[in-house]
């Protein structure tokens, strides 16, 4: 019986199986296309069209395939389509085809372009019945659905292979786009988790999701529903864990912990697309991990985490709080960010969001403390700094401030401090701009720096910025500058390790006051006025940088200038070049460098009320220039000095061997006072005027000093050699040149004296210098040598009968020439004897009558003349190293007494003295 059974029971599940199979093959494929379009619209309400040939599958799941395959939109959407694939492929039910209702066990879509979008009245476009919005996806449909049917749908697997998607936003103009999207999802029922897998390429990385959704029925039903998602790409790991809701009609909202991790700096160049600052390769990871809760009318960001880079760990503190709008990125938030090591400690606390147009916007305070800026330069992968270089002197930075960005005005300010080179400074800026802040406009600055006892400074005034990045011609500023010092020389070696070079006493302190003025690359000073110690000194300046070369203009007024401090010692350094030029020019051989006359192009106005330097004073000074292409030109308009004044032009050209040429002339001045003040000499009074024109060129003073060319002129009248009074001396002649007394006489006068000097090669000759007084004459002829220092000059003192200077015409007289030769230093004067000589050998009537003149009322000269010859020729010898005593015997044995009684009227009478009588008294009587 049971044998029985079951051979009857083989033979109806064979023929079963053929009915089946018989059925299935029997199907029309458009008619499994069909329950796969209803099913789709009585789950989502759109239409499902099958757009190319379908074919049956039979293994290894029973369906449909398509070559094409489209899901409608809304109505209002851009994109036809909610997605159009090239392939699909519907896999149905084996057994359900016995139920009358078929169930789809897989759906394959193969590169679809999935389009998402939200219409500007917030509608979107994947909403689908069954959720809150029903009638709106019916109305858009533009069919009715069953709603409750949607929960009924359930898919073993869901596949997209190399897909794209992209979402846009009618609202704010967003968009999203993902291409080659490969995705798997499950969805056992509407009412049970969806597992979902999948990757994408967005902004060239490659970005994978994984995540299980509790309930696809409450996702799309405007429910609360729990998520776990995860997201990673290259060198970058984010996830959120928590509840989610994303009613049809709002914003989706989330409430869950967040973490994030970014793996080093090569994981924060894949993922920013961009290489990172060589000062951040040594970034090792970031990791943070907080809470997110994310609404319509709040979005609130709390993270907490740190930071590695080169093995010291940075704590990271970011807090975020949005209001309602955040989405659309025009609102501000609430924020809370630190960031702390040993090295640093810095954060911000207020407001901070992005304008519509991506405009910072933000209302808060700021901090920022370095506890040790080299160690933190070292850290940042600096090198270190040198020791006295500016950064090594700075210890320590700790400031604070407020910002206020708006978008109809915007405030920066700040104050606190720095310690530099031990010394702290305190520091205080604001800045205020108007609307157009954000395309750069106008900003009202102050800024002030000081030290107390030690330096302040402080600016006042707008600054102007262009709307594009900032550069020499769209900057802008104009206002008043002040800095005030009074240890400017300690203040020079604190600020940059200047070090000013002056006697002690001079640029003790510096006061500074001027309206400056930028625009278009030219600066300007004016109204400017400072004080250098004791000197005041006002003026305006102005510089245009536009060019090749900077163009200058300066205008400066300056009080009295005291450069005796500068000038002291001068005369001592002038005494010990005798050496020196002993040994032959004593000029520098260094370089002249004037290459920084090609540097600018310039034009100057320079007055002081008047100069003093420890060998001259010069009283209100005026000096005119210009400077061009390398050629400098200075006019001294005017210089009074010594109750006289003095013009001139200077010009020096900077080429390959520089130029010179000095045209100058001195009119007027009071001899004894300049030539003491120039060269201690205070033997000589009068007024003098002296011109010169010369000309040279050379690499080096040197070479220029021997290159010399040009002419000069000296001329002096009304006065008088001091220290010499000639009647006097010649009231005893015999002994005028040995007697110390005659030297302490008090002046000889002249009436004038001059000469011309034709200068050649650095030589400068002379052969008509000539000084004319009472009872003398003097003429001179001779050479000065510039370029080696020497001089070879022959001066002829002539004693002539007349007291007439000028008007005494060339009167005859008794000469003795004198030879001034040898360095400059310390020249050899010497009398030329065989030249006196040989003057009274060739003319002894002039002589005796020059003899006479002088001795008009001078004691023992009128009675006894020819006796007063010798006896002048005697002492000149004398004074050349002869013996005194052989003198004095020769003068008295040829000397009669002037009362002697045997001798007679005849023979008292003075003679004229024969040639060989003046020579024997030239000799000592010999």
């Amino acid at each position: 019986m049971i044998l029985r059974i079951l051979k009857y029971l083989g033979i109806f599940v064979l023929v079963a199986a053929v009915l089946i199979i018989g059925i299935v093959l029997l199907v029309p494929t458009s008619y499994v296309a069909k329950i796969a379009s209803d099913k789709v619209r009585e789950g989502t309400g759109r239409e499902l069209v099958f757009t190319g040939d379908l074919s049956r599958t039979i293994y290894p799941k029973l369906g449909v395939k398509s070559g094409g395959v489209t899901l409608s939109n809304p109505e209002w959407t851009a994109a036809t389509h909610m997605f159009a694939a090239d392939e699909a492929v519907v896999s149905i039910d084996f057994w359900s085809i016995f139920s009358g209702s078929i169930d789809i066990e897989e759906v394959r879509l193969v590169r679809p372009e999935i389009n998402l979008e939200v219409a500007e009245d917030g509608k979107k476009s994947w909403t689908f019945p069954g959720s809150d919005d029903a009638d709106e996806a019916e109305e858009d449909s533009g069919r009715g659905a069953d709603h409750s049917s949607g929960r009924k749908l359930s898919l073993e697997l869901a596949q997209v292979v190399d897909g794209q998607f992209t979402y846009l936003n009618h609202q704010n103009g967003q968009v999203v786009k993902l291409t080659d999207i490969d995705v798997d999802a499950t969805l056992p029922g509407w009412d049970q988790a969806f597992d979902l897998k999948g990757e994408a390429d967005w902004n060239g990385q490659r970005v994978r999701l994984t995540g299980i959704v509790d309930s696809p029925a409450a996702a799309t039903g405007g429910e609360t529903f729990k998520a776990d998602l995860d997201m990673a790409a290259q060198g970058l790991n984010m996830s959120f864990n928590g509840n989610v809701l994303a009613p049809g009609d709002g914003q989706p909202e989330a409430d869950g912990d967040l973490a994030l991790t970014l793996s080093g700096d090569k994981g924060a160049t894949d993922w920013l697309r961009q290489s990172l600052p060589p000062e951040l390769k040594p970034l090792e990871a970031v990791d943070l991990a907080g809470s997110l809760v994310a609404k319509p009318d709040t979005l609130d960001i709390d993270l907490v985490g740190d930071a590695g880079f080169r093995g010291q760990d940075t704590k990271l503190n970011a807090k975020a709080k949005a209001g309602a709008g955040w989405m659309n990125g025009d609102v501000l938030a609430d924020v809370d960010v630190s960031v702390l090591n040993e090295f640093v400690d810095a954060g911000y606390i207020g407001t901070a969001g992005l304008s519509p147009e991506q405009y910072p916007l933000g209302t808060g305070k700021y901090r920022a403390r370095v506890i040790d800026l080299p160690a933190l330069l070292r850290w940042a992968g600096q090198p270190a700094p040198e020791a006295g270089t500016p950064l090594a002197k700075l210890a320590s930075v700790d400031l604070k401030g407020d910002l206020d960005l708006k978008l109809e005005s915007a405030r920066v300010a700040l104050d606190g401090g720095v310690t530099y080179d031990r010394r702290p400074v305190a520091l205080d800026v604001n800045l205020s701009g108007g609307r157009d802040w954000r395309t750069g406009g106008v900003f009202k600055t102050a800024f002030g720096a000081n030290s107390r006892n030690f330096f302040e400074t402080a600016w006042d005034g707008d600054v102007t910025l262009g709307d594009s990045m900032p550069t020499s011609k769209t900057v802008a500023f104009k206002g008043t500058l002040i800095f005030d010092t009074p240890k400017l020389k300690e203040f020079a070696r604190w600020a940059g390790d200047a070090v000013i070079d002056s006697p002690k006493g001079t640029f003790d302190s510096l006061r500074t006051f001027s309206k400056i003025a930028y625009r278009e690359e030219v600066f300007t000073a004016e109204e400017t006025e400072f004080t250098l110690g004791d000197t005041q000194a006002q003026g305006e300046m102005r510089v245009d940088l536009s060019g090749a070369k900077p163009e200058l203009r300066l205008r400066l007024d300056s009080g009295p200038l005291d450069l005796r401090p500068f000038t002291q010692g001068g005369e001592a350094a002038a005494g010990n070049s005798g050496a020196a030029a002993q040994k032959g020019s004593g000029w520098s051989r260094e370089p002249i460098n004037v290459g920084v006359l090609n540097s600018a192009n310039a034009v100057f106005d320079i007055e002081a009320a008047s100069l003093t330097t420890a060998t001259l004073r010069l009283d209100r000074s005026v000096i005119k220039g210009a400077l061009q292409d390398g050629v400098l030109t200075a006019n001294i308009e005017e210089i009074a000095l010594y109750q006289g004044g003095a013009k001139g032009k200077l010009k020096v050209a900077a080429k390959e061997v520089p130029e010179f040429a000095m045209d100058f002339a001195v009119d007027a001045v009071q001899l004894n006072p300049i030539l003491r003040d120039l060269a201690g000499i205070g033997s000589l009074e009068g007024k003098g005027s002296v011109a010169f024109d010369v000309t040279a060129a050379g690499r080096s003073l040197y070479d220029v000093m021997h290159a010399v060319n040009g002419t000069a002129n000296v001329k002096a009248e009304d006065g008088a050699i001091l220290g010499v009074n000639l009647p006097a001396m010649l009231r005893n002649v015999s002994t005028a040149f040995l007697d110390s007394e005659a030297g302490t006489a008090r002046k000889t006068d002249f009436t004038d004296l001059g000469g011309s000097f034709v200068i050649k090669d650095g030589v400068a000759t002379n052969r008509d210098f000539a000084m004319n007084g009472p009872l003398l004459r003097v003429v001179g002829e001779g050479a000065i040598n510039l370029g080696e220092q020497l001089v070879d000059y022959r001066l002829t003192p002539k004693f002539v009968g007349t007291l007439q200077g000028q008007g005494g015409g060339n009167a005859s007289g008794l000469a003795v020439p004198l030879d001034i030769k040898g360095p400059w230093a310390s020249p050899s004067f010497g009398p030329d004897l065989s030249g006196a000589v040989k003057g009274i050998i060739e003319n002894p009537q002039g002589a005796l009558d020059a003899v006479k003149g002088i001795g008009s009322g001078v004691e023992g000269v009128k009675e006894n003349p020819g006796q007063a010859i010798k006896g002048l020729l005697g002492g000149i010898r004398q004074d050349q190293g002869q013996d005194q005593g052989q003198s004095e015997g020769s003068g008295a044995a040829t000397q009669q007494p002037a009362n002697s009684g045997s001798a007679t009227p005849e023979a008292n009478k003075p003679q004229a003295p024969k040639p060989e009588d003046l020579i024997k008294g030239l000799l000592g009587g010999n």
